[in-house]
């Protein structure tokens, strides 16, 4: 029996030739707490989390967001930095910041809002970035360990993004693309 709901989000997937680069990040960094890392099939830029989704929703998301698609040019991303969520002294999320030379991803994460009737997160404003992992509990002060690393090589250009299917699990979450949306459709 299929649940009637699924836990989704609509994110740009980093390409599997980058992801090393990401991963050897994850190996450099130095945490005096426990980190769970994301796997690097798993390492993306989250445009939007949905939560839980009715599967009877799902044509109707679906076709909202190929209309935020329209008109949005491909984005040209780059990792920028590595730092930390909510700060690097009192970090919890270790992250990658992306930069879009495009500027294309600001345009369709307020696309993506507008059509699906959302509104941002009060107090959490829409960051660019990639999650290398988090903290298994507490906080940590990674500034100096962050600090020496540059971030990982590589640039893409994101053509598409993707509505995910996110199931939790003991050994980490598995991520099913349902849709794929091509950008300037």
């Amino acid at each position: 029996m299929t649940p009637s709901s699924l836990r989704a989000f609509v994110g740009v997937r980093v390409p599997p030739d980058l992801a090393p680069g990401y991963v050897a990040l994850q190996r450099a960094i130095r945490c005096p707490g426990r980190i769970k890392w994301v796997e690097a099939e798993n390492l993306h830029l989250t445009l939007r989390f949905l939560g839980r989704v009715e599967r009877a929703d799902l044509p109707a998301v679906v076709s909202r967001l190929r209309l935020a698609a329209v008109g949005v040019p491909p984005a040209s991303l780059r990792a920028s930095r590595v730092t930390a969520f909510p700060s690097e002294r009192g970090a919890r999320v270790v992250t990658v910041e992306l930069a879009d030379a495009a500027g294309s991803i600001p345009l369709l994460h307020a696309a993506i809002l507008r059509e699906l009737g959302a509104v941002e997160d009060e107090g959490h404003p829409f960051r660019m970035h990639v999650t290398l992992g988090r903290l298994a509990e507490g906080k940590a002060d990674l500034r100096a360990s962050l600090a020496a690393l540059p971030p990982p090589a590589g640039s893409w250009r994101a053509a598409a993004f993707e509505l995910v299917e996110s199931v939790l699990g003991p050994a980490g979450p598995t991520y099913t693309t349902l849709d794929t949306f091509s950008l300037g459709g």
